[in-house]
């Protein structure tokens, strides 16, 4: 006799009991719970390898609400019994699973406490020197990693992360990524004849520190310096919630997976008002610069 199947939820009312409003999220970044789950990881964050992720390029709060709607979902009875299923033979660590909340809360502390702590140096301006060689700097190195390595399988997934940069914070992050692939293949730049100079990796180390210090950057508030905080924030809650995305979209590959575990960058980019009011308002994640 055939068992009756358990009535599926529909991915609409998954969405709309379990996504909670961009306001409410932020909001709750001052209440006590989400300090908690900040200082409850401030051991795990601080022993993080910031490089083990590359940088966040798009809004940490924003992913930190997708994690939340994602930790709410998993949570439910019928999935957290599949993810269970997993760790029994050993393909997957419930720790992922039960933390993930924590780390979405942490982030969104983290990013909402650099928010606060750097507001009175939004409006800070590069002088016209600096603005327009380092723009220039950025470009040309750009364009000749671009043409000569978008072929290599390490390089190229680096110039991916830097191809979309805006914003006096990723001009000091694309530079100093800029020099690194200089760095590592000179075999390859250094035969540019149209884009390379020699004395561009140098340039591009010392350009990048010059803006992350008059933004601020390296500056702690209340013995936590929140910019670096933040990144730590991004690195924990992208390796938790990968493992939870990655077994989730199996496990519900009968309903919209792609959909329920989004891809947790792209969301972070999702509109949130105009790209000036965001860009204006809102920090994005970097590495803490060497």
């Amino acid at each position: 006799m055939l068992k009756p199947r358990s009535k599926r939820t529909k991915k609409s009312e998954v969405l709309k009991v379990a996504r909670p409003s961009v306001e409410s999220a932020v909001e709750s970044a001052v209440e006590s719970d989400d300090r908690a789950a900040w200082e409850a990881l401030r051991p795990v964050l601080a022993a993080l390898d910031p490089a083990s992720s590359s940088a966040l390029r798009g809004n940490l709060q924003l992913a930190g609400i997708t994690a939340l709607r994602v930790a709410t979902y998993v949570a439910r009875p019928e999935m957290r019994s599949r993810f269970a299923l997993l760790a029994q033979v050993k393909f997957f660590d419930m720790a992922n699973l039960d933390g993930i909340a924590t780390a979405a809360r942490a982030a969104i502390y983290c990013s909402h406490r650099y928010k606060l702590t750097h507001a009175t140096r939004s409006e800070a301006r590069l002088t016209p020197e600096l603005d327009g060689a380092s723009t220039a700097l950025r470009n040309r190195m750009f364009a000749l990693v671009e043409h000569n390595l978008n072929d290599d399988p390490k390089i190229a997934p680096r110039i991916d992360a830097i191809r979309p940069g805006t914003g006096y914070l990723d001009r000091a992050n694309d530079l100093s990524g800029l020099a690194d692939i200089y760095r590592d293949r000179p075999e390859v730049v250094r035969l540019d004849g149209k884009w390379f100079r020699a004395t561009d990796e140098a340039a591009a180390r010392a350009m990048s520190a010059q803006i992350f210090a008059v933004l601020g950057v390296g500056i702690p508030v209340d013995g936590v310096e929140w910019f670096a905080e933040q990144h730590r924030a991004w690195v924990n809650l992208n390796a938790c919630y990968s493992q939870v995305a990655r077994w989730g979209r199996a496990l519900d590959a009968d309903g919209s997976p792609d959909e329920l575990f989004p891809d947790l960058r792209g969301a972070s980019r999702a509109a949130w008002g105009s790209r000036s009011r965001e860009a204006a308002t809102l920090p994005v994640v970097l590495p803490t610069p060497a």
